[in-house]
Formats: structure tokens, C-alpha cells, sequence
């Protein structure tokens, strides 16, 4: 790394000397900087890290309090032991950075549940459970995509990325994995913000399209932590089935509020899983990361950040500090590698006036970087249409056709109740009550799956005295019964088919409207909602 030469030093502290005048002069009392250029200059000597002329100036500029704890940080990497340090030097030298100074800045957030360890074997039966289901819902869709015209496969390529686990670097953001870099502000909302990062990661990798997750409806939703801390694992966990938001239309706030369930979450993921299945808790080997982040795009993952250097890390340095076995405090998202340092590239969460615009790089080895890496899996982008008839709710009525009572609206026959009036007349209740617009169909010629639209959304909300069950989503599969083939999830059963193809194309439309509930009226009304 550079070293500055005495003739570069002597420059930037002529340069340095006139901002500390002016500094003085606006503060309207003498500050002597003498002691601290020569430290700062000491510091570059030790790590091989300068700082730049900005970030100097910036401290210089400071407040006395901001300077002393600068100070502080500076005098422990320049004095530290060589054993606390991975490679027997420090790599990084400390600077006031832009982030530093805003309102409530560099918090952390991670909180590992004490029995995390006890749930790694039926996470690890979950996320092979999924991958495998994904795999049967889309070979069903491909197989469909030339037969039924509702359905088309997508045409959106997999692969050629050109990562290698053998390559020396690696950057996930030269090939557009990558969304810009976000600020959590003054809460402890990392885990929200590794949570989305690696979704947005795995999303363009699978899907060659970009998305910006929301971290506030993680925040607010999921279940997975608040401003105190969190973990990312549990708001994929939780939220599975049901999908995130875009940042736009649920922008960040550094605080919990009250879910609003009422934003679409249009971005979905099918399966998440540990990279060490094993010991996730541990740091997994070099080339363990790496085939990860190769196989599945940017990764969540933690580390110590409670060193001297990290609220401060500057430019161009490398985080390499031996913690033992100190906490894990902080969530972040891997991006890359590169062998000519022996690091790993990451993006932090403090904005980009923080680090290196945003990201910094850590010795492989180091600060217990890569403990608890995870990864999660988006679902592939495939688009169905519905088969849907058109009727208007304001209009439907019940009628009696040849002995059989149905719900009739214009042409349209919505629902055949049969000898039953009352059924009937609870069915016209329901297509009301909800304002249905649409009777789609799916499973031309045999149409075995039915389901009801307003316009182009899904039914939501609850009906007084209705009839519903709730299912789980994420948990959806398609299990064989004899000579048949049931969709379920686990607990309820929802509907049994002859063919299996049917089942899956069945289960792509209540993931397509997110329905969550479904409800029946005995004589053969059934509907689902959210």
C-alpha cells in the first residue's frame, strides 16, 4: 500500500495548516492540530492507509469531543499488541467520515437468538423442501407454457456471470447485483437492510431485472427485530408467503410503525437457508463464501463491529482486527472478493458518506466476518394470465334455472348453489359484500380451479358469519393421496386434483393474487382472499 514520502507529507500539512487557521478563526479560539497531524501521520506510516486531504480537513473541523474519541481510536490501532491484529499489523487507519457526524448515525442492530443454534437442522429441512417445490412448480409452468395460452414461460436467461470460485476478485456490482447504498440512520435496523440487500442480490441474479426492496416494511412487518436489533433470518422466515414491498411506495424511517399491509409486495423469494449448514455460527472457509456468493448472488452476513476503526474506517483500508470470540454486533451484505488483499468486499448501511462510498473491506479471517452467512432464493419471474369473466356485483341476483338456484349477473352465471336457496343467497351476500367483478378460471379443457378478482385485485379483509380457513403460503405443496393429488400445507387441505400438473399451476395463481384464506358456502361456492 502507499506510503506517504516526507516531501507529500510536508505538502499536506502546509495545505492543512491554512484550514486549521481558518477553522480557528471561525470558532473564534486557537486550535493547535500540531500533535494530531503528527499522529494521523503516524498512523499512515504504521497501517500504510493515508487519509485524504478531505477527511482530515473534516476533523480539524470537528468539535473537541468528535476529535478526542478520533484521537482515542487512533492512539489504540497505533499502539495495539501485533496479535490483535489478523496479518500482525493494522490495515485501516481512522478518519471523521461524512456519516459520523449526522444525527443518530452508525448504529448497529444484530441480535442472535439464544437458541438459533436448536433451529439450524429444520431450517435446513425447510429451505431443501422449498428449493425442491420451486423446482416442481416450474417444470409444471414450462411444461404448460405451450398448451394452456394463460400461461407463458419466461424467457429471461440464467447464468453467465462469469464467477468462479478459482477467480482472484470479484464484484457483484460490476454486473448490476447491486442497489445503491442506504442510510438506517439512528435506529438498529441492519438486519432489515442485509435482509433486503441480498433479496435485491438474488433477485437480479435470478431474474435479470432489478428490484429496491423496502427495509421499513421489513421493519414493520416482519417480525424480525425493531430499532433495538434484529435478524434477517427471522423476517425471511416470517414474511415468506407474503413478500416485500418496493421502496417507493413504503419509503425508510429510522423508527417501527404500524404494518401496512395494504402496499402491494410485489418481490417474493421462495426458500432462504444457511451456508454452513452445519456450524453457521462458525466462519465458513474461504472457498465455501465464495461458491456461495457465486451460486447465489450477494449474501447476508455479520461480523464485529466494535473495534477501534469501524465507526471511522477510511478509505482504502482493510478492517483486520483478531476479536477471539467477541459478539457479533452488526448485519451487512457481501459482495465480492479479492485475493491480491486476502479480503472480502462488503455494503455497509451507514449511507455513502461512511467508508469507501459506502462499502469496506475486511481480511479474510478477520473481525469474525462471514459467521451466520445466509442466503435467500427469489422466486423465478413467470408471467400467468388469468381466464377470467367479466359480471357486475351491483347487478347479480339469484334465480331459479331448470330446479337449480345460482347467482346471476346480466349473461354471466357467477355460482351454481343447486336445490339450495339459502346457499345461494349467502353466495350473493359474499359477491356484495367483497364487490366481485371477475369468475376466473384455470385448467382449460376441465377447468378445476376456480377463484374470484375485484377488477385486477385480490379479495381482503372478512365477511361477518363467512366460512374461512387459513393457510400458510409459503408452505404450500403438492402431495400425492392415492390416485390423486392434494394441495395443502401441511395443516389445511384446500383442493384435490387428478393431475399433479394441476395442482402446481393452481398453487402459481394463489401466489400470482397472495391469497391466504379460503372460504366456502356448502353447495359448491368457494372463493379465496387475503
Amino acid at each position: 500500500m502507499e506510503r506517504f514520502s516526507s516531501i507529500k507529507w510536508t505538502s499536506r500539512i502546509a495545505v492543512l495548516a491554512s484550514l486549521t487557521v481558518v477553522t480557528a478563526a471561525a470558532a473564534d479560539q486557537p486550535v493547535n492540530n500540531t500533535d494530531r497531524l503528527k499522529q494521523i501521520r503516524q498512523m499512515t506510516e504504521t497501517t500504510g492507509v493515508p487519509l485524504s486531504s478531505a477527511a482530515i480537513a473534516r476533523e480539524l473541523a470537528a468539535p473537541p469531543n468528535v476529535r478526542a474519541a478520533i484521537d482515542k481510536a487512533r492512539a489504540t490501532i497505533i499502539n495495539a499488541d501485533p496479535s490483535k491484529f489478523v496479518g500482525g499489523k493494522p490495515l485501516y487507519s481512522v478518519g471523521l467520515s461524512r456519516a459520523a457526524t449526522g444525527p443518530g448515525a452508525l448504529k448497529r442492530g444484530l441480535v442472535i437468538a439464544p437458541d438459533a443454534m436448536d433451529k439450524v437442522p429444520e431450517q435446513n429441512r425447510r429451505a431443501n423442501a422449498s428449493l425442491a417445490r420451486e423446482q416442481k412448480l416450474m417444470s409444471a409452468l414450462q411444461s404448460r407454457a405451450g398448451d394452456a395460452p394463460q400461461v407463458r414461460a419466461s424467457t429471461r436467461a440464467d447464468g453467465g456471470w462469469g464467477c468462479s470460485p478459482s477467480a482472484k476478485s470479484f464484484d457483484w456490482r460490476t454486473k448490476g447485483a447491486v442497489r445503491d447504498v442506504k442510510n438506517q440512520k439512528g435506529c438498529g435496523s441492519c438486519w432489515a437492510f442485509a435482509a433486503i440487500g441480498a433479496l435485491e442480490g438474488n433477485y437480479f441474479v435470478t431474474n435479470r431485472d432489478d428490484m429496491v426492496g423496502s427495509e421499513k416494511q421489513i421493519l414493520d412487518c416482519s417480525r424480525g427485530g425493531d430499532c433495538v436489533g434484529g435478524m434477517f433470518s427471522s423476517a425471511w422466515d416470517n414474511l415468506q408467503g407474503y413478500g416485500t414491498a418496493k421502496s417507493t411506495l413504503y419509503p425508510y424511517k429510522p423508527e417501527v410503525s404500524q404494518c401496512r399491509w395494504s402496499k402491494p409486495t410485489p418481490f417474493h423469494w421462495a426458500a432462504w437457508g444457511w451456508v454452513d449448514e452445519d456450524r453457521p455460527d462458525l466462519v465458513p472457509p474461504v472457498d465455501v463464501l465464495k461458491s456461495a456468493l457465486c451460486k447465489r448472488g450477494p449474501l447476508a452476513t455479520t461480523l464485529v463491529s466494535e473495534t477501534a476503526g469501524m465507526d471511522d474506517y477510511a478509505k482504502g483500508g482493510l478492517l483486520n482486527d483478531n476479536v477471539g470470540d467477541q459478539r457479533i454486533d452488526h448485519a451487512v451484505t457481501l459482495v465480492g472478493w479479492d485475493d491480491d488483499k486476502q479480503a472480502w468486499l462488503a455494503k455497509n448501511s451507514w449511507g455513502d458518506g461512511w467508508g469507501d462510498d459506502g462499502y469496506f473491506w475486511v481480511r479474510y479471517g478477520a473481525n469474525r466476518f462471514g459467521s451466520w452467512t445466509a442466503w435467500v432464493q427469489a422466486r423465478k419471474a413467470v408471467a400467468i394470465d388469468d381466464n377470467c369473466g367479466r359480471f357486475t356485483a351491483s347487478r347479480a341476483k339469484v334465480m331459479n334455472i331448470n330446479g337449480a338456484w345460482k347467482v346471476i349477473s346480466g349473461t354471466e352465471i357467477v355460482a351454481n348453489l343447486g336445490a339450495s336457496r339459502e346457499n345461494a343467497d349467502k353466495a350473493l351476500a359474499v359477491i356484495k359484500h367483497y364487490g366481485l367483478s371477475k369468475r376466473c378460471l384455470v385448467g382449460a379443457p376441465d377447468w378445476n380451479f376456480e377463484y374470484f378478482l375485484i377488477g385486477n385485485k385480490t379479495p381482503e379483509g372478512e365477511m361477518p358469519g363467512e366460512n374461512c380457513s387459513k393457510f400458510r403460503l409459503s408452505d404450500i405443496d403438492v402431495n400425492k393421496q392415492g390416485d390423486a393429488w392434494v394441495l395443502e400445507d401441511g395443516i389445511a387441505r384446500l383442493k384435490k386434483f387428478d393431475k399433479e400438473d394441476d395442482a402446481w399451476i393452481a398453487l402459481a395463481y394463489l401466489r400470482r393474487h397472495h391469497f391466504s384464506h379460503q372460504c366456502q358456502i356448502a353447495g359448491g361456492f368457494e372463493y379465496y382472499r387475503k
